[in-house]
């Protein structure tokens, strides 16, 4: 009964620790994000996915995507995390939406649950984010 107990209870601790960590340094990332120019943003985003084949029409509208998060994130820097949440939330579902299946397959390979990045979320993290904000709306 004990054992239980204390295993049920440490599975509980490292969950909760997990995603405190997980959204803390998803917000630090984002408001670091912030702080960047346009440009730099932009060239990150774009380096961080070299590995996914996008076509001319599919670039083009992930940096206006990218256009509207970094616009968003600076208008939001200083404000309620929630706000932050929101917009990073909105630009991860939105990018996703513009990939195949199969690029959509291999994003989700590369930046798998075990990961937290700078410019992308796992699904782990979308979930985490949506839990923790309360965001409506289904992860891509």
């Amino acid at each position: 009964m004990k054992k239980s107990f204390f295993l049920i209870s440490l599975i509980a601790l490292m969950t909760l620790t997990s995603c405190r960590v997980t959204k803390t340094i998803t917000m630090i990332n984002a408001k670091s994000n912030a702080a960047e120019t346009e440009v730099e943003f932009i060239k990150h985003k774009i380096t961080s996915i070299s590995f996914l084949p996008l076509s001319e029409e599919q670039e083009e509208i992930a940096i206006s995507i990218w256009k509207k998060e970094k616009e968003q994130l600076e208008k939001n820097r200083l404000k309620k995390n929630s706000d932050i949440a929101l917009v990073i939330f909105q630009s991860e579902n939105q990018f996703r939406s513009i990939l195949t299946p199969e690029q959509l397959q291999e994003y989700k390979a590369e930046y798998n649950d075990s990961m937290i990045t700078k410019y992308f979320l796992s699904n782990r993290a979308m979930n985490e984010i949506k839990r923790i904000y309360k965001l409506e709306g289904e992860i891509r």
